[in-house]
């Protein structure tokens, strides 16, 4: 059976698929698995995972569930092979969505997303399109903002913020381009006071 789906971003086990322990139910057409296939712990009723097949090509949905057989653990779209749609991880305890993925014909596409087990609270997001990120935040497990970078749209000058944990004031904020500090930069204490005001230019900081 194909692993195509084992290895990426770390949504799967790799060994998850690997059926010589397992018991399956398959269907079979003109000698290729065609249909749903269905993977048990051996000797029980106890579902480790399922996958649908078109012709000997993994095509549809694919869901890996818990030891208990019934709560879901992983669940998203094959395309011919690929994975092409929505890739969610979800919690073992509660079943609540705590990895949002989101494809395009294998790559990473659009908001990726993931929560706190806890909290629900959103403690990182992705934007991604053709395979270029365009900004990344993160957040405490309270949903306070700790950190963003954002690129602009020449690919490589990129804006960075950064919040107090604590206090939820935002502390930095500086530019880079091309890996080298460039532009405006600030930097203020946990209290909101500006500490450093300056423009970055080739190789020292200009204050202002």
């Amino acid at each position: 059976m194909s692993n195509v789906y084992g290895g990426v971003y770390g949504l799967l086990n790799p060994q998850a698929i690997d059926t010589r322990n397992l018991r399956c139910t398959t269907g079979v057409k003109i000698g290729y698995l065609d249909g749903n296939i269905t993977c048990f712990t051996p000797s029980t009723t106890t579902k480790q995972y399922e996958e649908n097949y078109t012709k000997g090509t993994l095509d549809g949905t694919v869901k890996f569930y818990a030891v208990d057989g019934e709560t879901v653990l992983t669940e998203g779209i094959i395309n011919k092979d690929l994975i092409d749609g929505d890739f969610n991880i979800y919690s073992p305890t509660n079943r609540n969505v705590i990895d949002e993925h989101h494809y395009n014909k294998e790559s990473p596409d659009g908001i990726q997303r993931t929560h706190d087990d806890k909290t629900r609270a959103t403690t990182s997001e992705q934007s991604v399109s053709s395979n270029i990120s365009n900004y990344i935040k993160t957040f405490t497990p309270e949903g306070k903002p700790l950190g963003e970078i954002t690129v602009e749209r020449d690919g490589v000058t990129i804006k960075n913020k950064r919040w107090d944990p604590k206090t939820g004031v935002l502390i930095d904020e500086l530019m880079s381009k091309n890996c080298n500090y460039a532009g405006p930069s600030k930097h203020g204490d946990s209290n909101g006071a500006l500490v450093s005001n300056g423009i970055y230019g080739p190789a020292v900081i200009n204050r202002l």
